[in-house]
C-alpha cells in the first residue's frame, strides 16, 4: 500500500486529465508492482523499530514519577512522542530513498537502493537525504505518543481489571 499511496500523493501534481483513481493506479501496479520497494520499505521501518522502541522504554523509565515510579499521562506522551520523532528523523534517509524508487520513473531513474543514495548524495548533497524530516517528525512524534498512552492505558485497564495476569 506504500506504493500506492506515494504514487496517489503525486497525482496532484499531473494535468487533470492524466490523474488516475487508486484502483486504476493498483490495476496499472499489478500484483508484482504492487511489492516494488519492499526492500527500501523495510530498511526505513527496522531501523526505526530499533531505535523507537529501546528508545520509548529507556524515556518511560527516566520520565516516571521518581518515587512511585509511575508514569503520569503527560510522561507517557512525551515519552512516545520524543521515541517516535527521534526514530523518524534517524529513519528519514532511508524514506527519502525508498520513496525516490516507488515514484513513476525511479526504479528506471535509480536502479537500486545503493545506486539512488549515491545518485542523491551526488547530485544534491547529504542534507537531501533529510528533506521532509521535520514534517515527518511532526507526524511520527503525535501518533506515537498517543498510540501508546493508549497502549499503556489499556495494559493497565486489563491488568487492574483481571485480564492479564
Amino acid at each position: 500500500m506504500e506504493i500506492v499511496k506515494i504514487r496517489m500523493q503525486m497525482q496532484a501534481l499531473l494535468p487533470a486529465a492524466e490523474r488516475q483513481g487508486t484502483m486504476d493506479v493498483v490495476r496499472g501496479l499489478g500484483l508484482r508492482g504492487m511489492y516494488q520497494g519492499t526492500t527500501a520499505t523495510l530498511s526505513r521501518d527496522i531501523p526505526f523499530s530499533l531505535i523507537f522502541f529501546p528508545l520509548y522504554a529507556n524515556l518511560k523509565r527516566a520520565f516516571a514519577d521518581k518515587t512511585t515510579g509511575d508514569n503520569s499521562i503527560v510522561s507517557l506522551l512525551g515519552a512516545g512522542g520524543l521515541a517516535g520523532a527521534m526514530g523518524s528523523w534517524a529513519a528519514t534517509p532511508a524514506d527519502v530513498i525508498k520513496t525516490r524508487l516507488q515514484l513513476v520513473g525511479g526504479k528506471e531513474k535509480y536502479g537500486d537502493i545503493g545506486n539512488c543514495f549515491r545518485t542523491v548524495l551526488k547530485e544534491e548533497g547529504p542534507t537531501a537525504l533529510f528533506k521532509g524530516s521535520v514534517p515527518r517528525m511532526c507526524v511520527v512524534a503525535p501518533l506515537f505518543g498517543i498510540a501508546l498512552l493508549s497502549f499503556e492505558m489499556q495494559k493497565e485497564y486489563m491488568i487492574k481489571s483481571g485480564m492479564l495476569g
